[in-house]
């Protein structure tokens, strides 16, 4: 049985990827040549052919404090901006970025091994019941209909 949002999940995945295909032809100058635009165009049909995918996905309907608007459309475009201006950063950048990187995940790696509350915690208690967004809303819904007279 599929895991509901997967479809979701790859659509943005391969979306994103169509975006950096876009976005690697449009910063490297291949879209003044015909191969270029052809490239362009493949990547974009490809791109928007999974957006559409994600618009035919149900859309959640909860009456919550906020929402991100224009949604798929919004996070869609966002994305391609952003790869866009990402591919346009020098590669000492980068280089920058993953020494730097590198660097806050061994501390965290390190840190986390000695101060991690999993570490110590006694197995005897068994499994804790994980927490995920649905189950909050639905607690609470549930507690908020018991308190209610």
């Amino acid at each position: 049985m599929p895991v509901p949002g997967q479809t979701v999940t790859w659509s943005v995945i391969f979306m994103t990827a169509a975006d950096f295909g876009v976005s690697v032809l449009l910063s490297t100058g291949a879209c003044h040549t015909a191969i270029g635009m052809l490239g362009i165009v493949l990547f974009g049909c490809i791109s928007a052919g999974f957006l559409v995918l994600i618009c035919l996905h149900h859309q959640n309907q909860a009456q919550i404090d906020f929402k991100v608007p224009f949604v798929p459309l919004l996070p869609a475009v966002s994305i391609l901006i952003n790869v866009l201006l990402m591919m346009h950063l020098a590669p000492i950048t980068w280089l920058r970025l993953l020494f730097w990187l590198s660097i806050g995940v061994a501390i965290y790696v390190m840190y986390g091994m000695k101060h991690s509350v999993e570490e110590h915690r006694d197995i005897s208690d068994g499994i804790s019941k994980s927490t995920t967004y649905e189950s909050m809303v639905s607690d609470q819904t549930v507690s908020a209909s018991v308190q209610a007279p």
